[in-house]
């Protein structure tokens, strides 16, 4: 059995697998036989790599227990078993030794274990495995293979102090790679029974001409003493001649330069004197990792090439993995080394190959091997719009790291050209890295300029979309979208680039504020993409989309694309996706938006690090200032609170967001700075929006609300004059609703209910089709005054009653607001008495209760008894 040892895994106990088409050793068989027989218990099997010397010790051992009823224990060490901080190589023994199906084994391994304390040194250990073995009088051999890995001193003091410290009946196969002048602890071992060595294991022309016979080969005596000449009677070298018979014509001359790779003389020349197509063949399908019969014949042009693979599957030179469709076959590493060394040998240069491989695996594809094979095919022009295609879908698929990483491995010649330097920016990008980008302008610190495109029309369109992305993250996209429309270039046969252009065109419109084109070129986007197979650019065109929808203060919309595209997402498997993300804080603004706060806030905590965690810093700014925007009822620090507030909404040069996104944030951050008191950071963070953002509609709005709360009923009236009349357009349609409660509260102050109960018409008509309840909250107390007196067919329609509800609800109800003299005064009025009976009854003046009607009647929003009993009914009910 075989114990092969992994670092932190358990050993594996499957024998080696004896291949069908290998040939007997009876000669050496024997030898190993006899040294059982004789008083020493330790073999030696010391010869350079390929000698067959694994192969001989599988054959014996599968041997021994039919012929000899024999317990037989495998380990093969490896890389990972030689430590000199613990005990692997003496644990992966005892694995392997305790697979013996011997009781009394068994029983002397666990007594052996018991004593083995710890701290114990490792030579004490493995000579009290070694009695255990001796316990049993039933012949064991422990068969240690690549005993040339255990370098260090522990191990190999753990493998000499156990080979000769078993006696008895046990027996001992130390096996692994060496010369003549290095076998594996001469100068330690005492009493060997046989070694073999390199000359040994050579095969004999009587073992060669049975080897080929056992192939259905026929070999002459000629033949013989020539492959034994060039092979040495090396079992690897003998595979390869065996490749060239079987193919070559009959008398064709084989000869093999030096021995195969590995070897403890090393050297590096595998191949020579097979038949020209073989050779060609294998040299050329070792370029990529592993090969598919499609790509082995777009690489050698090779008629026969079915037959050829299965010829080197059958003398195991290939591996097949079947699991695979269609089946891929690879070399080993230590023979596919050997083959790239000469790849100067072909007929064609290596580049080609690669070429090649590129283009048949770009048309299957299967991209990120094609891209691999396009850089290292560099140089030719026919091959950079592989490097394009690949390497922008990679990108758009959302693999921007693979890509960087191959291009990181490319030589410095490669990485000089400039479809290369492209990719390797737009990559970049991705990650949030825009140095590359930059770099290409020539000019650090600005973004490449479409003068310095270059004559090519697809090179100048992929310069022109890098621009549009170091815009978006730095500023100053709407003046490159005033110089040129990536998305309006035609991109004949690269859907990958199209679709890079379209989403950048999309992304740059809508930091431009420039909705309608951004939507279209999203959609496009989105289009190109799913088409094309490239999941990270179609979920990010899709949330541009619903983004786009929430911007326009279309709340169905945006939930129902949401929707949308987190199924979407689902069926693509899933995949870490920020914009994903991004668009799932609109269903939080949403929420936010319809006064469920604290399901808004929630949701937006949940989201908020995966967005917080990626690369785009901006939004991730943006984000954390809306973060601070929920958190302000809680904050017992209003001053702090306020600060986080306006350092994270006011808008820097250096990381822009959309326009939309502080006129959609900009508004019930003046409302929460107002309800904090913090009046000198809420006029800063105006201050900073109207420099960044210009006046419009939005910021009229913003200040409008401001100076409603500090009782500059003028400076009030004015801002949200302009917004009323027309004169300043908002760019959000939110914000619409907002200007008209403004006014309607304006008109309560100047004592015009009947123009106020108008403006909240206009208000409530603007916000039921979407829901926005928000906006009624946060103006205050007169709101659902004017809400309560049902004054007009929009405030008792179902919207405002829904409204009501959740101000209500959210503790924004206004019968606190009578005084206990102005409740009395209305209760009168509701028995219908007159004015002078309350006055008399009340012993106060006539004037006085007039004083008090005024007030209810502008506290309630009405103007005349019938809406009065409206209006004190609703308190009532309420």
């Amino acid at each position: 059995m075989e114990t092969r040892i992994r670092k932190r895994a358990a050993p594996r106990t499957t024998p080696p697998q004896l291949g069908g088409g290998d040939t007997r050793r009876p000669r050496l068989i024997a030898r190993l036989d006899a040294a059982l027989r004789g008083p020493w218990s330790t073999t030696l099997v010391s010869a350079p790599g390929g000698s067959g010397k694994t192969r001989l010790l599988t054959q014996w051992a599968a041997e021994l227990h039919a012929r000899h009823g024999a317990n037989v224990a495998w380990l093969t060490l490896d890389t990972d078993t030689d430590t000199d901080t613990d005990t692997d190589g003496v644990t992966a023994l005892y694995a392997a030794l305790a697979q013996l199906a011997d009781p009394v084994v068994v029983r002397a391994l666990g007594a052996a274990r018991e004593e083995a304390t710890a701290g114990v040194e490792t030579a004490h250990e493995a000579r009290l495995l070694a009695r255990a073995v001796s316990a049993t009088a039933r012949p064991t051999v422990v068969i240690i293979d690549d005993v040339h890995l255990a370098r260090s001193a522990r191990l190999s003091t753990g493998i000499d102090a156990f080979a000769r410290s078993v006696a008895g009946a046990s027996h001992v196969v130390l096996c692994g790679r060496g010369g003549p002048d290095r076998g594996f602890l001469r100068s330690k071992l005492r009493g060997v029974a046989l070694e073999l060595g390199g000359d040994d294991l050579a095969f004999t022309p009587q073992e060669v001409q049975r080897y080929f016979a056992d192939r259905g080969a026929r070999v002459s005596q000629g033949q013989v003493a020539s492959i034994l000449r060039s092979t040495s009677g090396s079992a690897a070298a003998l595979r390869l001649v065996e490749l060239g018979i079987v193919t070559a014509s009959p008398g064709a001359a084989f000869t093999l330069i030096g021995e195969i790779a590995e070897t403890a003389d090393g050297g590096d020349e595998l191949l020579a004197g097979l038949d020209a197509h073989t050779r060609e063949f294998l040299i050329r399908t070792a370029v990529p990792e592993s090969f598919s019969a499609g790509l082995a014949r777009a690489l050698t042009d090779d008629p026969h090439t079915g037959a050829r693979i299965q010829q080197l599957v059958r003398l195991h030179v290939a591996a097949e993995d079947s699991a695979a469709q269609p089946p891929r076959y690879r070399y080993h590493p230590r023979l596919r080394g050997a083959l790239r060394a000469r790849s100067g040998e072909a007929t064609v240069p290596e580049r080609e190959v690669h070429g090649r491989a590129a283009a048949w695996l770009a048309d299957q594809r299967e991209w990120l091997p094609a891209l691999t094979h396009a850089v290292l095919a560099s140089g030719s022009g026919a091959i950079a719009p592989i490097v394009r295609r690949c390497g922008m879908q990679l990108v758009l698929s959302g693999h921007a790291d693979r890509v960087i990483d191959l291009l990181a491995t490319a030589p410095e010649t490669v990485s000089a050209e400039p479809g290369v330097r492209l990719l390797r920016a737009a990559a970049a990008l991705a990650l949030g890295d825009e140095a590359p980008a930059v770099a290409l302008s020539g000019a650090p610190g600005s973004p490449p300029t479409s003068a310095r495109g270059g004559p090519d029309p697809v090179e100048r369109l992929w310069r022109r979309g890098l621009e549009l992305q170091v815009a978006v993250r730095r500023g100053g996209v709407a003046a490159v979208l005033a110089q040129h429309d990536p998305s309006a270039e035609p991109c004949a046969n690269e859907p990958q680039l199209h679709a890079y252009a379209h989403l950048h065109a999309g992304m740059g419109a809508l930091y431009a504020g420039r909705l309608d084109q951004a939507d279209a070129s999203a959609g496009t986007a989105r289009d190109l993409a799913r088409a094309g197979g490239m999941p990270a650019a179609e979920l990010q065109a899709a949330a541009v989309g619903v983004t786009v929808a929430l911007f326009r203060g279309r709340l169905s919309d945006t939930l129902h694309s949401l929707d949308q595209l987190e199924h979407r997402w689902r069926e693509l498997g899933a995949p870490t996706n920020e914009y994903l993300q991004i668009a799932r804080l609109w269903r939080g603004w949403a929420m936010f938006e319809r006064l469920d706060t604290g399901g808004a806030a929630d949701l937006i905590g949940r989201v908020a690090p995966g967005v917080l965690a990626g690369h785009e810093d901006a939004i991730a700014r943006g984000v954390r200032g809306m973060l601070a925007l929920f958190g302000t009822p809680a904050a017992d620090d209003h001053e702090a609170a306020a600060v986080e507030i306006v350092q994270h909404l006011t808008p820097w040069e250096r990381q822009p967001l959309p326009p939309h996104w502080y006129a959609t944030a900009g508004v019930p951050a003046v409302h929460a700075l107002n309800r904090l008191g913090q009046l000198d950071q809420r006029d800063r963070l105006l201050a900073g929006l109207t420099q960044s953002c210009g006046w419009s509609g939005d910021i009229a709005v913003m200040h409008a609300i401001a100076r409603l709360h500090d009782g500059d009923l003028a400076g009030a009236r004015a801002a949200v004059g302009d917004v009323i009349d027309g004169s300043s357009v908002c760019l959000c349609d939110a914000s619409m609703i907002d200007a008209w409660l403004v006014q309607a509260a304006l008109e309560v102050t100047h004592d015009r209910p009947e123009c106020a109960q108008a403006a909240l018409t206009v208000a409530l008509q603007l916000a039921a089709p979407e829901g926005f309840t928000r906006a009624f909250l946060a103006v205050g107390p007169v709101v659902m005054r004017l809400l309560l007196a049902r004054a007009t067919t929009a405030a008792r329609g179902p919207f405002a009653t829904a409204v009501r509800a959740a101000l209500i609800a959210a503790g924004g109800g206004a019968n606190t607001e009578l005084t206990e003299r102005e409740r009395v005064v209305l209760r009168g009025l509701l028995e219908k008495a007159t004015l002078r009976a309350i006055a008399e009854q009340e012993y106060v003046s006539m004037n006085t209760v007039k004083t008090h009607v005024r007030n209810i009647y502008r506290k309630l929003g009405v103007s005349d008894r019938e809406s009065l009993a409206i209006a004190a009914h609703s308190l009532a009910a309420e």
